[in-house]
């Protein structure tokens, strides 16, 4: 007699979404944690950035994934007089916070499901997925949906990451474990009171208007599947998507790299992306440091810089923490690549603030350590990009 066995189905995790609902929480910014004033101008230059004019979105009928908890919407909704904005999340807290915060409107709809799961026939002038892009498990296929729901002559805005931008925040990572090691703290809530603590003036060093501290360290120190990761998405990955569409052409990234000398009668849309990319990739050293600027022209030396970064975030994604991390091994191949970096700086620009940065973050010992240098030291982790569907 054959043995019987029972398959059971286990269940996928969601990115993000399993990771808030488990905590019950939405880390975005929220209406109430800054002056309206102040997060509509923020909305203004997000636009104004990427080359759009928010004005071109009145009257215009939109879709926006992971909205958060809406402050887009009601920025698009208040200020800019849109038609229509479909807003798709599936998460309860955010579900919550956008019925809330858009109560006293009308034009909107709140859809509770899965982006990946989310199917329509419907096409929209503006397809939105803001901060969320790099975090999916199959980005590509994300990218594949947003760009079929643009209608043609309509736009696509979304998010990317690249390690060198992303790096600051994986050494304050680093940083974080080694404070909670040996300190006797297990709780999530005392974990995030603790790092909350530390990791104020290194937010406030940032002189603006941003989300408050205890968000940002639940959405990117505790929030482990995302800091650990291993491959995000960025421009050169989104390249390679669009190499072979057509109908799909780069209009601006946020920061905007390199120049473009391009003649308007001499190119096409193959050759205007490829060269978008080229000159992005040619200065992607600058995503390191926004507080510093690098010159371009040292190819070869901003290669090293990236297989050194690429070679201790191997590292960092592999350490389990709670096991080894006293492991000197480990963190003798961090701290080499990071010397490794810093004499390649050198190379480029002498009396380098990031070089000074990465010095303090290899004699860190523990939370009472002054930062004088690194508590300032933020890549541009995310990258704005907005991408027009060409109406032929």
């Amino acid at each position: 007699m054959k043995k019987s066995y029972q398959i059971m189905k286990i269940k996928k995790k969601r990115e993000f979404l399993d990771y808030y609902n488990q905590h019950n929480v939405i880390p975005v910014v929220n209406i109430n944690d800054m002056p309206l004033q102040n997060i509509y101008d923020q909305r203004d230059f997000f636009y104004y950035k990427l080359r759009i004019n928010p004005f071109s979105l009145q009257n215009k009928d939109v879709i926006e994934f992971c909205p958060g908890t809406g402050i887009n919407a009601h920025y698009l909704i208040n200020k800019i007089k849109v038609k229509q904005i479909t807003l798709v999340d599936n998460n309860p807290s955010s579900i919550k916070s956008l019925k809330k915060n858009l109560n006293n409107f009308k034009n909107f709809k709140i859809k509770d499901i899965d982006l990946k799961n989310f199917k329509t026939n419907k096409k929209y002038d503006f397809v939105i997925l803001e901060n969320a892009l790099p975090g999916f498990e199959n980005p590509k296929k994300i990218l594949t949906k947003l760009l079929n729901l643009c209608k043609p002559g309509g736009t696509i805005i979304t998010t990317l990451t690249d390690e060198l931008g992303i790096f600051s925040e994986k050494l304050r990572f680093v940083l974080a474990k080694k404070i909670l090691n040996g300190s006797n703290i297990y709780s999530y809530n005392n974990k995030l009171k603790k790092l909350t603590n530390f990791f104020r003036s290194h937010l406030s060093s940032l002189n603006t208007h941003t989300r408050l501290v205890d968000k940002w360290v639940i959405d990117n120190i505790l929030h482990e599947d995302w800091i650990k990761k291993n491959k995000y998405f960025n421009l050169a990955d989104l390249y390679s998507c669009l190499s072979k569409r057509q109908s799909y052409i780069i209009n601006s990234i946020s920061p905007s790299l390199g120049l473009d000398y391009q003649w308007y009668k001499k190119t096409s849309v193959s050759k205007h992306n490829l060269n978008f990319f080229k000159n992005f990739h040619k200065n992607e050293i600058n995503l390191l440091n926004f507080k510093e600027k690098f010159p371009s022209d040292n190819f070869l030396v901003n290669r090293k810089i990236r297989e050194n970064i690429q070679n201790i975030l191997k590292v960092i994604n592999k350490l389990d923490f709670q096991k080894n991390l006293d492991d000197k091994n480990k963190f003798k191949i961090i701290n080499y690549n990071i010397k490794k970096i810093i004499s390649n700086l050198k190379k480029i620009k002498k009396n380098s603030i990031t070089s000074k940065a990465l010095n303090e973050f290899i004699v860190f010992k523990n939370a009472n350590f002054k930062l004088k240098y690194f508590k300032s030291f933020w890549g541009h982790c995310t990258n704005q990009i907005s991408i027009y569907k060409i109406l032929k």
